[in-house]
């Protein structure tokens, strides 16, 4: 990890929740409120749960948060996306403690039709607000697609390409 990143392991953002319900954040060092990817793994195939964070974002400016969920044998279905929810609003009232832009959260999948898939899918497309903090995330990437969170404007809302 380059010196100029601090990172916050296993912070839990249900109190008293599940041992699964945990992130960790990932905050380079700068000036200003950062923008923050949300990278939610996918659960329901081998192996998809360890693949690696993707912390080159790190280098442009951006915050990394790498979410853990309930998986169905924890919790039936639609815990997962409640969980991804649940870690956004934790993320967005906490965003000034750890120099987060509120406004520049975005989310980032697994490749294919994974667990991680569905609920990075669905935990995005939230129009509900739980409680007075919005779970709703504005931009949305998956597998390739590249995701520029820094690039939206102060009201959170994408600019045409």
């Amino acid at each position: 990890m380059p010196d100029n990143v601090t990172v916050h392991r296993d912070i839990a953002y249900v109190r008293d929740g599940h041992e699964r319900q945990k992130l960790d954040l990932f905050v380079p060092n700068a000036d200003g409120s950062l923008p923050l990817l949300i990278w939610v793994h996918g659960g329901a195939s081998p192996g998809q749960q360890t693949r690696p964070v993707p912390l080159s974002y790190l280098d442009d400016g951006i915050a990394v948060a790498a979410l853990n969920y309930r998986l169905s044998q924890h919790a039936l279905f639609p815990a997962q996306i409640e969980d991804v929810k649940a870690a956004v609003r934790w993320l967005r009232v906490h965003a000034v403690g750890y120099n987060l832009d509120p406004n520049r959260f975005g989310v980032r999948r697994i490749r294919g039709r994974a667990s991680g898939g569905d609920v990075g899918r669905d935990g995005s497309c939230d129009r509900v607000r739980g409680g007075r903090t919005s779970g709703r995330l504005q931009p949305r990437a998956g597998g390739g697609r590249p995701l520029r969170p820094h690039r939206l404007p102060a009201n959170g809302r994408p600019s045409p390409a």
